[in-house]
């Protein structure tokens, strides 16, 4: 399987991550696969599952 190359994730509304976060989450993705945390579009979550809503992450386990 192809390693990913790009990641994806809910940020507040207003944040710009920077190119050490957007490095980060593709670790994340890289090594744990997709979570709400670092995702893709073929493994997407939605909003409400966001990683900065820990109550909705938690739920989805």
């Amino acid at each position: 399987m192809a390693e990913p190359y790009t990641v994806m994730w809910w940020v507040p509304e207003g944040h710009i991550p920077t190119l050490e976060e957007v490095m980060e989450r593709l670790e994340l993705l890289k090594a744990e696969g997709p979570t709400p945390q670092a995702f893709t579009f073929k493994d997407f979550y939605d909003s409400s599952e966001a990683a900065w809503r820990p109550a909705a992450a938690e739920a989805r386990k």
